[in-house]
Parts: C-alpha cells; sequence; structure tokens
C-alpha cells in the first residue's frame, strides 16, 4: 500500500490552518498548531511562499494565504461541469424570482458553493463562490444531504 508524502500532508494542513480563523500567523504559531519544529515549518512555508500560496506581510512578518490559491480555485471553477450547465438557468431564476440563487455541491462534510447569482436589487450582497456550507443548517445543505 502506497505511503502519503509527510511533506505534502503538512504543507495541505499549513494551508488550512491559515484558512481558518485569523487569517495571518506568526511562524510560532503555525509551529505550535501543527506540532512542528520551527525550521520545518519555516522550510515549508518559504516553499510556500516561492510558490505563490502563501504571502509574507513585510511589516509584522505574518503568513496568509496567497494569491495563487485563487487562480487554482477560479480554474476549478471554470471546469466544474454543473457550473457551466447551470450559468444561464442560475440568471434567468435570480431575474424572475428577485432572490439571490446558489449552486453547490456535496464537498467532505459540507456543501461548497460554485456559482453564486446576486439578487437583482440594489442591496449590498457579498459573493459566497467557494464558501462551505454545513449540511445540517442551510437549506442548500438540507437538499444535498
Amino acid at each position: 500500500m502506497a505511503k502519503n508524502i509527510q511533506s505534502l500532508e503538512r504543507a495541505a494542513a499549513m494551508l488550512r490552518l491559515l484558512a481558518g480563523g485569523e487569517r495571518r500567523l506568526g511562524l510560532s504559531d503555525i509551529a505550535s498548531s501543527l506540532g512542528l519544529a520551527k525550521g520545518t515549518a519555516h522550510g515549508i512555508l518559504r516553499t510556500l511562499q516561492h510558490e505563490g500560496f502563501v504571502e509574507q506581510d513585510a511589516a509584522s512578518g505574518r503568513y496568509q494565504l496567497g494569491a495563487e490559491l485563487l487562480r487554482l480555485g477560479n480554474s476549478y471553477l471554470d471546469v466544474h461541469e454543473l457550473r457551466a450547465r447551470a450559468l444561464v438557468w442560475t440568471d434567468d431564476l435570480a431575474r424572475s424570482s428577485g432572490e439571490s440563487v446558489h449552486l453547490g455541491v456535496l464537498h467532505q462534510q459540507g456543501v461548497l458553493v460554485v456559482h453564486h447569482v446576486f439578487r437583482p436589487d440594489d442591496s449590498r450582497q457579498v459573493l459566497e463562490v467557494g464558501a462551505m456550507q454545513p449540511l445540517h443548517s442551510t437549506a442548500l445543505g438540507k437538499v444535498l444531504s
């Protein structure tokens, strides 16, 4: 049986840590949260930074997710077949209902929003593409479960 590559597992854990809760974390925070030596954490962060997956704030030295992750995420959405097939339909539904439309797929233990059309009014709205919603407490989650 093939074993997972530990350094990739650590890098993924680091990205998930930076994605949750407080958006900027210092090296010590990251290392202690993941149970890693500072040198190991720094090496992974430096590599992720070189690839554009992590950015370091020059003033504070703290780390945050990088723009390359957004580009990769958007490419996932661009080729998502359900999203591509629903683009026109969701626009029409939002226009005719006067409500926002969310299109989501099951992902891990929740719903990943792959398309969102705003309500056709002038109210302030936030784009939710890429957001994870729980299965148990959202209408979209309940429909999919």
